[in-house]
């Protein structure tokens, strides 16, 4: 199994060359990573939940458009900002 990663951005899902990350499962098969999992990597709370009528892709555009929290924590803190 690879476990090299890309990035997810707001067009994730639509073709798999946009895409970025993607699991290979041991059988061989491609998978995508879902919403929650890509909110976790992130760094969101585990509670945190989309709206239920948001369809997966707009799920995953949100994803896209977000930031990984401790990146931005560790980020700030390197130019001296509060966080």
């Amino acid at each position: 199994v690879e476990s090299k990663a890309i990035c997810f951005s707001s067009s994730y899902g639509k073709s798999l060359k946009a895409s970025g990350s993607i699991i290979r499962l041991d059988s061989g098969r491609l998978r995508y990573f879902h919403p929650s999992e890509i909110l976790k990597l992130f760094g969101f709370p585990g509670d945190y939940k989309f709206p239920e009528e948001l369809s997966l892709r707009q799920k995953w555009r949100l994803c896209g458009n977000s930031i990984e929290l401790r990146s931005l924590a560790c980020a700030l803190a390197i130019l001296g900002k509060s966080v």
